[in-house]
Protein backbone atom coordinates (compact mmCIF):
# COMPACT_ATOMS: atom_id res chain seq x y z
CA UNK A 1 0.00 0.00 0.00
CA UNK A 2 2.29 2.29 0.67
CA UNK A 3 4.13 2.05 -2.57
CA UNK A 4 1.04 1.91 -4.77
CA UNK A 5 -1.07 4.86 -2.88
CA UNK A 6 2.04 6.59 -1.32
CA UNK A 7 3.95 6.14 -4.46
CA UNK A 8 7.13 5.87 -2.62
CA UNK A 9 10.07 5.98 -3.99
CA UNK A 10 13.91 7.18 -3.92
CA UNK A 11 13.84 10.52 -2.66
CA UNK A 12 11.14 9.81 0.45
CA UNK A 13 11.43 9.32 3.75
CA UNK A 14 8.97 6.64 5.37
CA UNK A 15 8.07 7.02 9.07
CA UNK A 16 7.76 3.12 10.23
CA UNK A 17 6.20 3.41 13.98
CA UNK A 18 6.56 0.38 16.14
CA UNK A 19 9.27 -0.78 13.49
CA UNK A 20 10.48 -3.60 15.50
CA UNK A 21 7.23 -5.62 15.49
CA UNK A 22 6.21 -7.90 12.42
CA UNK A 23 4.70 -5.50 10.11
CA UNK A 24 6.88 -2.59 10.74
CA UNK A 25 10.13 -4.93 9.99
CA UNK A 26 8.02 -5.54 6.75
CA UNK A 27 7.44 -2.41 6.05
CA UNK A 28 10.96 -1.42 6.66
CA UNK A 29 12.20 -3.88 4.31
CA UNK A 30 9.79 -2.62 1.60
CA UNK A 31 10.57 1.16 1.68
CA UNK A 32 14.18 0.20 2.10
CA UNK A 33 13.45 -1.89 -1.63
CA UNK A 34 12.33 1.23 -3.14
CA UNK A 35 15.05 3.12 -1.93
CA UNK A 36 13.54 5.34 1.02
CA UNK A 37 15.15 6.83 3.67
CA UNK A 38 13.77 5.18 6.58
CA UNK A 39 12.96 6.63 9.45
CA UNK A 40 11.85 3.80 12.65
CA UNK A 41 10.75 4.07 16.02
CA UNK A 42 10.54 1.48 18.98
CA UNK A 43 9.86 1.97 21.99
CA UNK A 44 12.26 -0.19 24.19
CA UNK A 45 16.24 0.34 23.54
CA UNK A 46 16.50 -3.64 23.36
CA UNK A 47 15.03 -3.70 20.30
CA UNK A 48 17.17 -1.12 18.67
CA UNK A 49 19.32 -4.14 17.06
CA UNK A 50 16.68 -5.41 15.56
CA UNK A 51 16.39 -2.32 13.43
CA UNK A 52 19.70 -1.77 13.09
CA UNK A 53 19.29 -5.25 11.60
CA UNK A 54 17.38 -4.42 8.84
CA UNK A 55 18.93 -0.82 8.00
CA UNK A 56 17.20 1.73 9.14
CA UNK A 57 18.72 4.66 8.45
CA UNK A 58 17.88 6.47 12.13
CA UNK A 59 16.08 5.03 14.91
CA UNK A 60 13.92 7.12 17.57
CA UNK A 61 13.15 5.32 21.05
CA UNK A 62 9.15 6.52 21.80
CA UNK A 63 10.33 5.84 25.59
CA UNK A 64 11.79 9.48 24.99
CA UNK A 65 8.36 12.06 25.47
CA UNK A 66 9.87 14.24 23.10
CA UNK A 67 11.46 11.48 20.44
CA UNK A 68 9.56 13.70 17.83
CA UNK A 69 12.56 16.11 17.85
CA UNK A 70 14.66 13.51 16.56
CA UNK A 71 13.17 13.86 13.12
Amino acid sequence: EIIHYGNLGPDDVALIMAASRTIGIAANQIAKEHGARIISTKRHAAKKVVLQDISADSILSTENRIWHRGL
